[in-house]
């Protein structure tokens, strides 16, 4: 969450600054912006989109530094994080040839079966037997 309000107020006052000043009449890659009277009045913002770009590096740091640390010392996730209804989150990890061992699953429905009631949680796999929802059939 950190790296987030870092990184996306950072990140729009960058290049959306960068857009309006090039509205404002500032061209792309001159080095010296004091040499035209046009843009001096606006030549000092980039001062201010520095800083804005920093503090966008100093997230992207962050970031790095959370999925490394979650990389070596972060808790596994487990076979099925998100709670998907899909086929895919039924084969082991890493998954053998063929991805699953044996016989594929058997599947009963389509994979996005959410809000289904005689589920006992808020989804239903496909490879999970049970009703479906009133007015689907198949």
């Amino acid at each position: 969450k950190i790296h987030f309000w870092m990184a996306f107020p950072a990140f729009y006052v960058v290049f959306l600054w960068m857009h309006l000043l090039g509205l404002g009449g500032m061209p792309r890659r001159y080095y010296a912006f004091y040499e035209y009277s046009f843009l001096q009045p606006i030549a000092q913002q980039h001062v201010f989109i520095t800083f804005a770009a920093f503090i966008l590096g100093a997230a992207q740091l962050l970031f790095l530094f959370n999925f490394l640390w979650s990389l070596r010392q972060g808790e596994r996730a487990g076979a099925n994080p998100w709670d998907a209804a899909t086929l895919e989150w039924t084969a082991p990890s890493p998954p053998p040839h063929g991805n699953w061992p044996g016989d594929p699953p058997s599947v009963y429905r389509w994979p996005y079966e959410y809000g289904v009631g005689a589920a006992h949680q808020d989804f239903l796999p496909q490879t999970e037997a049970g009703t479906a929802p009133a007015g689907r059939s198949r």
